[in-house]
């Protein structure tokens, strides 16, 4: 799941301007998800998030590092393996 659509969910591929991706960390927990329209109430589910650094020069001038470590790059649904959308919550 994760080969076939990492770069495609997250929309962070730029042909012109690559960004590498180095996962450091794959943590295996519980996440919150919810439905589209409800605020106030949510399942524990159990996920997989991964976790690690981005190198990427925006400007084309000077290549620039951003580690995510306490930040989940992306989440898939144990259960299913559909992608969860921290932002979003679903």
């Amino acid at each position: 799941v994760f080969s076939g659509t990492f770069l495609v969910a997250n929309e962070w591929s730029n042909p012109s301007r690559p960004i590498l991706f180095r996962i450091t960390q794959i943590r295996f927990g519980y996440t919150r998800v919810r439905d589209a329209d409800v605020y106030d109430k949510g399942l524990l589910i159990p996920a997989w998030d991964f976790y690690g650094e981005m190198i990427y020069d925006p400007n084309g001038d000077q290549t620039e590092y951003r580690s995510l470590y306490d930040e989940s790059m992306f989440t898939i649904n144990a259960i299913d393996g559909s992608i969860i959308d921290r932002q979003q919550g679903y």
